[in-house]
């Protein structure tokens, strides 16, 4: 597949072939007009300056270059994004026209749902047929709106088929050359892609990165230089490509299962996991199937129902390794707030914690059915921090959510456990964004208080003294995180994450999942 992308040419794989997919190779295509609400102003800020130099300064200019770059390419990849008609031939000459969303309108083949594809003889009616899907368009707004915001993984159902829009204008086809062309998941003879570079020659643990967004850029591939880069995967042609360049792969790839067949090949392969969250267990299931010996890094959230949770646990107890991402474990703060709290010895635990959340956009992926709302997406974070150290069973969830909020919007939520513990948690986009996403933690055992205020400044209040540490970096975790994976990784040790946790957490976010969603105040956690 050829693709164009700021001024550039890229070469990638075809799509690969999916059922009820039809791949074109396109003779022609033109765009629609993109709507009013488009995705370009997700990474557009307010004070931008301002922000600029806050991330600088209290996260070191590495990260905030990375986030800058990654925010950029970000930007620039989704202003790409466009409705387009095509017309083009599948791979045994059949023509059609074909309406779809497109990462990138400038290739030279394009896959389409089949509903979005009609048979013809020749390209003759592509002006007439433009001309009808955008008088349509153009009476339907919103079916356009979730066109173009259309994705397999959402969860959302496809209402638009391109036969039915034409036939309300007289226009009809032989729609039988068209049954079963895409179910059958035929495409084109694909050639090896890849690309020779001095940095792929060395020999060493090759890694496999699920994922290239924004993330990635900013926080994995910076932390994981000791490996070797053999294959980037992400349904963007576009982010496949650009940051495989950037960084060196020698595979870049939109088929997470193409790819992963390469692992067989690899004595010492390591996969990085960090796509949709809805797909985070299948492509760990696909890697180990591929290469039992695989070692996986799974970014947050693990699981976003009770099924990939079992699966999961499935393959740990297998002695698969798979690393859980949650950061916030391996804060210099919150690592000194466990030992503080484990010093304290025995009694209940109560946990505060005050998140300022990013704005989200309506049309954001954490908002697709699939995803499990944003308190998969990012309340999780929190969730799991408190299980690190609230070492307890947790017995009841409670939630509050804000009137008129989208599910998983303005919570507030409250975990009791079984020893008097109690985790609360109260999450919201409304404050001031400079800082990006923000917190307060607040923790209190008998008379020990340890506040940690953004992890900048962290209080600690124990027989009357009071002592204050701050840090001029605000350090996450996450460097510390990929460090000790990449050690353990090199010295052969197994993965750190407890099965234990991995339960607990997983637990009591998809309980408050299943309040938001199902207008529930609680929910119990014993069985």
């Amino acid at each position: 597949m050829r693709i164009e992308f700021s001024r550039r040419i890229y070469h990638l794989p075809d799509p690969a072939p999916a059922t009820g997919y039809t791949i074109l190779r396109v003779s022609r295509v033109e765009r629609f007009t993109p709507p009013a609400a488009s995705m370009t102003n997700r990474f557009q800020f307010s004070h931008r300056l301002q922000k600029l130099f806050f991330f600088l300064f209290r996260e070191g200019p590495t990260l905030a270059w990375s986030k800058v770059k990654a925010s950029l390419l970000q930007q620039s990849v989704i202003a790409e994004r466009a409705v387009v008609i095509v017309y083009g031939t599948d791979s045994l000459g059949e023509m059609y026209f074909a309406v779809g969303p497109q990462d990138v309108p400038r290739a030279d083949t394009m896959s389409f749902l089949d509903e979005w594809c009609f048979p013809v003889a020749d390209g003759g009616q592509f002006e007439e047929f433009q001309s009808i899907v955008a008088s349509y368009f153009n009476q339907n707004p919103e079916h356009y709106f979730n066109l173009f915001h259309f994705s397999p993984l959402a969860g959302h159902n496809n209402y638009f088929c391109l036969a039915n829009v034409l036939a309300e204008k007289g226009v009809s086809g032989d729609l039988t050359s068209r049954v079963g062309i895409g179910t059958k998941g035929r495409g084109f003879p694909n050639e090896e892609c890849k690309v020779r570079d001095q940095h792929i020659t060395r020999r060493g643990i090759n890694l496999f990165l699920a994922g290239a967004g924004a993330y990635a850029c900013a926080y994995i591939l910076p932390n994981v230089k000791r490996f070797v880069y053999h294959s980037i995967i992400d349904l963007n042609p576009c982010l496949a490509a650009v940051v495989g360049e950037r960084y060196g792969f020698r595979y870049r790839e939109t088929s997470y299962r193409r790819a992963l067949e390469r692992l067989r090949d690899c004595p010492e392969p390591v996969l990085v996991i960090a796509t949709y969250h809805s797909t985070h267990v299948e492509i760990a299931e696909e890697g180990l199937f591929r290469n039992s010996g695989t070692r996986i890094f799974l970014e947050k959230p693990p699981v976003t129902d009770h099924d990939q949770l079992r699966r999961l646990l499935d393959l740990r107890s297998r002695k698969a390794f798979i690393e859980i991402g949650y950061n916030r474990r391996y804060a210099p703060m919150a690592l000194k707030a466990a030992e503080l709290i484990k010093a304290k010895g025995g009694g209940p635990v109560i946990m505060t914690c005050i998140i300022k959340e990013l704005a989200l956009p309506s049309y954001h992926w954490y908002y697709w059915p699939s995803q499990g709302t944003r308190v998969t997406g990012n309340l999780c974070h929190w969730i799991d921090l408190g299980t690190a150290l609230i070492d307890a069973s947790p017995k009841m969830v409670t939630v509050v959510s804000a009137v008129d909020a989208r599910p998983g919007d303005e919570l507030t939520v409250t975990v009791t456990y079984d020893d008097g513990s109690r985790l609360n948690l109260v999450a919201t986009d409304h404050g001031n964004p400079l800082r990006g996403v923000q917190e307060y933690i607040d923790i209190r055992r008998g008379d020990l208080t340890v506040a940690i205020n953004d992890f900048l400044v962290m209080t600690t209040q124990e027989g009357g003294r009071q002592r204050v540490h701050r840090s001029v970096i605000r350090d996450k975790g996450h460097t510390r995180m990929y460090r000790d994976f990449s050690r353990r990784v090199q010295t052969g040790a197994h993965h750190s994450y407890p099965d234990q946790d991995l339960l607990v957490s997983s637990t009591i976010y998809l309980a408050v999942v299943k309040c938001v969603k199902e207008g529930l105040r609680s929910v119990s956690l014993k069985n």
